[in-house]
């Protein structure tokens, strides 16, 4: 995978692509604005637009979808139904902030949209995404994580919201906010990690420090923690060998045609079953078991030919 941002819209939002080298399939991360732009720079690099994520709802976020949609009928929008912008549906119901829904309403191309919410697992092709929810900027604010295997480490990819509030000396409106996506990659070290073991990882913040340089530029500096707890897949042989034999029909006529069995110690559904020649299933229906679980003494209705 590698990542590709383009600066859209009146506060240059960051679109990033995400791209698929061996399908050439793109994902584009909030499309805020320059909607034409963000096309062109997909077609210049010889891709296809799969699929468009947003991270929340406000306007510098969605403005270029209609254009990319033009393009792309057929790629899929998705974003936290809480920040939709529909009145009645979430808490964002500002159709200024949050125009998504104002945008279908008026005709807008892309009238299916996707919600997703924590945990959910997003893929286009070789790509597989998280979703975690991190409300704050909106409600409806998500964080898309990607990760793959690599030789003998997890490489991660992503980026960093930093917001910075800081002083201008003016009376009326001493204060100003301004904020930047700080893309990063790196490899986390995991020896003898293969693509089929089973891996979380988790991030955060460690130091964070904003200089200012002078009116125009910020130094901003910061110290990622990331760690990891890797669960490897061993294939484990639990079946060696199936003997397929001949129903014993003189066996089966000569069983009862109803039985009250009382579990004894070491008991369990499947030798019961293969005892009296009815399915586990059987058993638990006719007995209005929850599970598989057995106790000595416990008794069982078991019906022949049920």
């Amino acid at each position: 995978m590698t990542v590709q941002i383009i600066p859209v819209g009146a506060l240059q939002t960051n679109c990033c692509l995400l791209i698929d080298e061996e399908s050439r399939r793109c994902a584009a991360i909030d499309p805020g604005g320059e909607g034409e732009r963000i096309a062109a720079a997909i077609q210049r690099a010889g891709l296809e637009l799969g699929r468009i994520f947003l991270t929340h709802g406000h306007f510098d976020h969605v403005e270029g979808i209609p254009a990319l949609i033009d393009h792309w009928p057929e790629a899929e929008v998705y974003m936290s139904k809480e920040d939709f912008g529909q009145p009645g549906l979430g808490r964002s119901q500002d159709q200024r902030l949050f125009p998504a829904w104002s945008l279908i309403e008026s005709g807008g191309p892309w009238a299916e949209v996707n919600w997703y919410k924590e945990g959910d697992t997003l893929l286009l092709d070789g790509l597989t995404i998280s979703v975690l929810s991190t409300p704050g900027h909106s409600e409806g604010s998500v964080t898309l994580e990607q990760q793959s295997t690599v030789e003998n480490g997890i490489l991660l990819q992503g980026s960093m919201l930093v917001k910075v509030m800081y002083i201008i000396g003016e009376d009326e409106s001493p204060y100003r906010c301004t904020q930047a996506q700080i893309p990063y990659q790196y490899t986390l070290e995991v020896p003898d990690i293969a693509p089929e073991d089973l891996g979380k990882v988790h991030a955060e913040v460690e130091q964070l420090q904003v200089t200012m340089l002078d009116g125009e530029e910020m130094d901003v500096k910061a110290v990622l923690c990331f760690s990891t707890v890797v669960f490897k897949n061993i294939p484990v042989e639990l079946i060696s060998q199936v003997n397929v034999t001949e129903l014993d029909s003189g066996k089966m006529s000569s069983l009862p045609g109803m039985v009250i069995y009382m579990v004894k110690d070491g008991d369990n559904l499947w030798n019961i079953g293969k005892k009296y020649y009815v399915p586990v299933n059987t058993l638990r229906e006719l007995n209005s078991l929850d599970s598989d679980e057995l106790k000595t003494g416990q008794k069982l209705l078991i019906v022949k030919g049920a």
